[in-house]
């Protein structure tokens, strides 16, 4: 311990401390005090532009049932922020001559199936274009939430599914992508992901708070992982650390997450050009750019461009944003599942630099705003439907709640409340809409596609007493580590499944109900006058659960 406290020491006296009575600190802090109530599951948070420390403090408790406070140099699960360490591995390796990206797969994994795996390439699991589903995707992934699985055997589980699309021609995040690539490292290396990345990048670099985090392991400064039932703070529920692996396994604490930015800026991991290529959105077969490089997402943060990537875990949410052409870093780190922090990042780094705010609208006249009304199909399923209400353009996809959209510009629209996102009208070479395609502040363009078929009926929400739903209020066992929380909040009925959020169901018939921000439903079956049981509805599949609580 005492060479961990020599550590931070001496990272602290490298890193000159901004004036933390500085109106910029007093301002990133209060974004964090609002975010955060004390008494309740909390964050730490590093805002760092070049060797300024702007802001390094931690809000809230570490140990809800210890009442043990926070502290800044806690230690987290990273969840996906996991995957560019993943990635520089990878790069790392191929600088090493040990591999090559453009390679396919079963070069380096001579057991996996030659009929998927020879169609895919290193650089398709790096940057989600691969189509090998994904594990935690699949409806069995809740069964073996708590099981210990080695590497071979969690592959098994989807290696012999079929591919979602062809290899390059689409973009879908896939944690077994990142498995595989876990597998790769030591296929190619001779250790174990855990050895490598703690021998090669932590131990070098001096991040002696990083590690694989493996839940048997006595880890000094590490937080407890919260989420919820209903509206009560419960332990997280229970994940194995076998399962996420080379895709979310890995913790460490804010500090150690400047020394890795500090190292990438500085090179001392990889070449500039190898690092360019990480940062920059890879192209599918038909030009589109996925705007996600290896582990890291390409973002905007007011007008420059950032890197940045988030986790969610079992009892964790993480965001680590960089702006490199500010040299700015911002890491936020919390110990709930509940509000991910991504906007608060977002709003930490908009505030260290001066930027952002709401965008500047023009005006469109209203006849104007009429030829760009209609049906636009963005699955098979869901529709957006452009109409006018008020003399403003409103957008509402199936099953979702509506918007106004404003126009910043011709054929270019956003919705109050997110000051990044785009709604862009594309039109053809005779001038006609074709297409709306939303581009969010990070991430790849959802493209919808102007069609005069009919947008598919909602369902019809039928009158229902509130009172009558204190019967269906109780917990719902779906999996061994997977189960629907059914409660009420005021006069809605709630349902929240294991770390999930919270959303409200709306009553189609006496017993079954249908939720509007996601296409599922559930039936509540009874027996001998009690509700026993229920049914989730989702993605083509029926899920029975009996009720526990």
């Amino acid at each position: 311990m005492k060479k961990a406290l020599f550590f931070y020491l001496l990272l602290l006296a490298s890193l000159p401390l901004a004036a933390q009575d500085s109106d910029l600190a007093r301002r990133l802090d209060k974004l964090m005090t609002d975010t955060y109530p004390e008494g309740e599951p909390g964050a730490t948070v590093i805002v760092k532009q070049g060797d300024d420390i702007l802001l390094r403090k931690a809000y809230g408790m570490a140990d809800m049932e210890l009442q043990v406070p926070m502290q800044p140099e806690n230690i987290f699960r990273l969840g996906s922020i996991t995957k560019q360490f993943t990635a520089v591995s990878i790069l790392k390796l191929r600088e090493e001559g040990k591999l090559e990206l453009d390679e396919k797969i079963t070069t380096y994994l001579k057991d996996y199936p030659a009929e998927t795996g020879d169609k895919v390439t290193v650089r398709q699991l790096l940057n989600h274009t691969s189509g090998i589903p994904s594990y935690t995707s699949q409806s069995d992934f809740p069964t073996y939430m708590t099981d210990h699985l080695s590497l071979s055997e969690l592959i098994d589980k989807f290696k012999t599914l079929p591919l979602d699309f062809e290899p390059g021609t689409e973009w879908s995040y896939n944690n077994s992508g990142y498995i595989l690539l876990g597998a790769i490292i030591e296929a190619v290396s001779g250790k174990s992901y855990e050895e490598y990345v703690e021998q090669e990048l932590f131990a070098p670099l001096g991040m002696e708070h990083s590690y694989y985090g493996n839940v048997k392991d006595i880890i000094p400064g590490r937080v407890e992982g919260y989420g919820k039932d209903g509206e009560n703070i419960i332990v997280a529920p229970y994940l194995s650390m076998s399962l996420p692996h080379a895709a979310g396994s890995l913790v460490s604490n804010v500090d150690d997450l400047a020394v890795w930015d500090k190292a990438l800026y500085e090179g001392n991991l990889l070449p500039a050009e190898s690092l360019k290529e990480a940062w920059t959105g890879s192209l599918l077969a038909n030009g589109a750019d996925t705007r996600y490089g290896f582990g890291w997402q390409v973002g905007q943060v007011g007008e420059y461009t950032s890197i940045e990537h988030g986790g969610g875990i079992n009892g964790f949410r993480t965001m680590m944003i960089r702006v490199p052409e500010k040299e700015l870093l911002v890491a936020v780190l919390q110990n709930r599942e509940w509000d991910a922090p991504v906007n608060l990042a977002v709003s930490l780094a908009e505030t260290a630099l001066n930027t952002g705010g709401e965008p500047i609208a023009v005006k469109i006249k209203p006849k104007k705003l009429k030829e760009y009304t209609g049906n636009y199909r963005v699955t098979d399923e869901a529709f957006r439907v452009v109409s006018i209400r008020n003399d403003t353009l409103f957008s509402k996809r199936t099953r979702q709640p509506g918007f106004a959209l404003i126009p910043v510009a011709k054929d270019e629209f956003y919705s109050p409340g997110d000051n990044y996102g785009r709604f862009i009208f594309k039109r053809d070479n005779k001038g006609n809409i074709t297409q709306l395609v939303f581009r969010p502040r990070g991430g790849m363009e959802s493209p919808s596609f102007r069609t005069d078929d009919p947008a598919p009926a909602e369902p019809e929400v039928v009158e229902a007493d509130p009172a009558s739903y204190d019967r269906y209020i109780g917990k719902y066992q779906l999996a061994p580590a997977f189960a629907l929380t059914v409660f009420t909040q005021g006069e809605s009925l709630m349902i929240q499944g294991t770390g999930q959020q919270a959303i409200e169901v709306f009553p189609k018939s006496d017993k079954r109900f249908f939720a509007k921000v996601v296409n599922a439903e559930i039936e509540f079956l009874e027996e001998n006058g009690e509700i026993q049981s229920l049914v989730l509805y989702q993605g083509g599949q029926e899920l029975p659960g009996k009720k526990v609580e």
